[in-house]
């Protein structure tokens, strides 16, 4: 196992996670997330992260309101690299309540904003990401989740 996820954990960059206790593994089905962006530094961040394995590697998709989007991400070896940006670019309010929609199916993932659904990001991974699940927030960020779902199955 590498060590860079313990690591990076603490570092000025570091993008917290939470994992799901009693989700089980997960690699295909819809992830489900409320959130309220109340503040932070830099900017403001609610992310649902998906495919964790014992090496610390995972995938998100995360709502960021610097960039006023939607992007899927990959941490492999403690280091982030964005996989797409989703087009539409809108900043969502502060101190309200918005959900995040993540669809996995095999290697293709997709994810919209709840209510918006402009506010949107596609793209197909390189490996099926089978492993633990979660919310992801930057180190920074203050923000608030309620009503984390997993479904291994799409309705």
């Amino acid at each position: 196992m590498s060590d860079a996820f313990v690591r990076n954990g603490s570092a000025a960059g570091a993008f917290p996670i939470a994992v799901a206790a009693g989700a089980g593994r997960f690699s295909s089905g819809m992830l489900r997330v409320q959130f309220n962006l109340l503040g932070g530094a830099s900017d403001q961040i609610a992310g649902l992260m998906f495919g964790l394995d014992a090496n610390g590697d995972y995938f998100y998709v995360r709502y960021n309101t610097r960039d006023g989007n939607l992007a899927v991400w990959r941490v492999r070896d403690g280091q982030r690299e964005v996989l797409q940006h989703g087009e539409v670019h809108r900043q969502l309010p502060l101190g309200v309540w918005h959900e995040l929609v993540v669809r996995v199916r095999g290697r293709d993932v997709a994810a919209h904003v709840a209510g918006d659904p402009t506010i949107a990001v596609a793209h197909r991974l390189d490996r099926e990401p089978e492993g633990r699940v979660g919310v992801q927030v930057k180190r920074d960020a203050i923000t608030a989740f309620r009503g984390f779902s997993a479904s291994p199955s799409l309705p």
